[in-house]
């Protein structure tokens, strides 16, 4: 007698866990809907947010109780970020131009709402105020200044002794298709490096409380620096050490290095923002890694971030 109550029991547990799972099932795949507000399209401004909520209805609610997962598919690699990767809210904080899809998904089904991220730098003179510089990334920014005539946007500087080589790398980068790769020798007390930057005064000033990032391979603790027009190119401090901002340089791999501006000018208190011309320098000093002879170091997606 006990044995038939316990299988009466499992029969009712069963049949409610059947009947739990169909529901489920048919709620996913027959009765729920996803709606994204806003439902229009949607235009950006790069470093901007956008407040997403996901309507989840089926044939009996219209406050469906899941967790749907936030998404975008895009033309561009990184159109934008995800304050919280699933939920029934989310705030899509948008990084580069382009164009693409919000989605928020519950198994195979999904809502959408197109979105465009607009770049509001201007021109030359006025200067840049969008969330993200761009000085190379598969190729180096459009608003950066030839500075090397006729077509090079990249300048090398090197002492007596002391010799670079710089250029695209398709075999070794981080993201996209290709590094910018630098082949050097340095002696005991020389330097090598290059820089990119602007040919008159360039306001950056919207960036005072942001930093440098990029990714870098490298053996060797490289010298990262900017500077202003009011700077001596050879003797003013706004420079910076891997070494010193906390990085490592073993040459294994890619690593992501993020320097604030702030460091810079504490370095170097006259550097003055509204008149940059350097915008980002880098070198291998003899007297911080020693005599080398044909080395070589990795950089990519280098940009100014607020």
């Amino acid at each position: 007698m006990k044995n038939w109550k316990i299988l009466a029991v499992s029969a009712v547990l069963i049949a409610g866990v059947i009947a739990c799972t169909s529901k489920k099932d048919r709620l996913t795949s027959n009765t729920l809907t996803i709606t994204v507000d806003p439902s229009t399209a949607q235009n950006v401004n790069a470093g901007e947010t956008l407040s997403l909520s996901a309507i989840c209805r089926s044939a009996k609610s219209d406050n469906v109780a899941i967790n749907p997962v936030w998404s975008v598919v895009s033309d561009t690699a990184d159109l934008g970020t995800f304050g919280s990767a699933s939920g029934k809210t989310s705030v899509f904080t948008a990084r580069t131009p382009g164009t693409g899809t919000i989605y928020a998904s519950y198994g195979s089904v999904r809502g959408g709402v197109s979105v465009t991220v607009v770049s509001t730098t201007t021109s030359n003179g006025g200067g840049s105020t969008s969330a993200s510089f761009t000085i190379f990334d598969d190729a180096f920014g459009a608003d950066l200044d030839i500075i090397s005539p006729p077509s090079d946007k990249v300048n090398v500087f090197v002492v007596a002794g002391c010799a670079l080589t710089p250029g695209e790398d398709t075999s070794t980068y981080y993201q996209g298709t290709k590094s910018w790769k630098s082949q050097f020798t340095v002696t005991a007390a020389g330097w090598a490096g290059w820089y990119v930057g602007k040919n008159a005064d360039y306001n950056m000033s919207s960036y005072s409380s942001g930093k440098i990032m990029f990714m870098y391979r490298s053996a060797y603790d490289l010298q990262i620096a900017i500077r202003s027009s009011n700077l001596n190119s050879d003797t003013h401090s706004a420079k910076i050490y891997l070494s010193e901002a906390g990085y490592t340089a073993d040459g294994s791999t890619f690593k992501l290095a993020s320097i604030n501006i702030s460091s810079f000018q504490l370095k170097e208190p006259s550097l003055d923002l509204t008149k940059m011309r350097d915008l980002f320098v880098v070198s291998a000093v003899g007297s911080k890694i020693g005599a080398q002879t044909n080395k070589e170091f990795w950089l990519d997606d280098i940009r100014w971030e607020k």
